[in-house]
């Protein structure tokens, strides 16, 4: 065998090594860690863009709607400053979003951000306006996955008051849907049905289709919240939801939409 056909035969497979050890790579990229008022955040940083997710969320921030991978500000990086817009959680009325900007301090080792943040109402209306500070201090850098699911199965049960309840903690229920969809059994296993179709096509998303992906559910919520203690319009709002989300992201095999 001639030495130019032996590295004819070689280099397909040299080319499929070198193309394995980039996607590794690249599914490896480097992130930063942030502490936020006892939440661990994590930023991602693409030229002037930057981005505080969620990594950890307090236990206060997650009875308020906030999840692992959820996103709180979106903005640039610019002239020593960080510019961009910032999100309030609160479960029964899903995210709010205010302008906030502030200056990055202590050799780039935090970013303090101020704004006025919404004050929102039982009704999920904006009441007034409070000045809101968000502070982030930098703790460490670490390789984090461009696709990493995070499997929420055992937070839906930790969040669920009863056995057969809803995928949200009951003892939280404020609002007068999720007070029905607690004492219903059907409409609770409706919410258990959707979150667990929820996560499942989430689970599977990049970081930024996830932040999308959770807007888009707090707006939903404010839809069903609209439906008061109708338990028609709630079935049918859960009905909705599941044939939107069939429609947007299963149709094409680009999500495994098997439940």
């Amino acid at each position: 065998m001639s030495k130019s056909f032996a590295i004819l035969r070689v280099l397909p497979a040299m080319l499929s090594a070198c193309v394995f050890v980039q996607t590794q790579a690249a599914a490896a990229t480097k992130h930063t860690l942030w502490d936020h008022n006892g939440s661990i955040m994590y930023l991602i940083a693409e030229g002037s863009s930057r981005e505080f997710y969620y990594k950890e969320p307090r236990s206060e921030m997650l009875r308020a709607g906030a999840l692992p991978d959820s996103l709180l500000f979106r903005g640039e990086s610019s002239g020593g400053r960080y510019v961009g817009t910032a999100f309030i959680f609160n479960r029964q009325c899903g995210q709010f979003p205010y302008s906030v900007s502030g200056p990055i301090l202590d050799n780039s080792e935090r970013v303090v951000l101020t704004g006025r943040a919404p004050r929102i109402g039982p009704d999920c209306n904006i009441q007034s306006y409070m000045t809101d500070r968000l502070e982030f201090t930098y703790l460490k850098t670490e390789s984090l996955p461009i696709f990493a699911p995070q499997d929420r199965s055992d937070t839906l049960n930790d969040e669920s008051s009863e056995e057969n309840g809803p995928s949200f903690n009951c003892r939280y229920a404020k609002t007068p849907d999720e007070v029905l969809i607690c004492e219903n059994s059907d409409l609770a296993d409706k919410d258990v049905q959707l979150a667990n179709f929820f996560y499942q096509l989430r689970n599977q998303m990049s970081y930024r289709m996830r932040g999308m992906m959770d807007a888009d559910e707090a707006a939903w919520l404010r839809r069903r919240q609209q439906c008061g203690r109708d338990s028609v319009c709630i079935s049918k709002a859960y009905d909705d939801r599941m044939n939107e989300l069939g429609r947007r992201f299963c149709g094409d095999n680009r999500y495994d939409c098997t439940m």
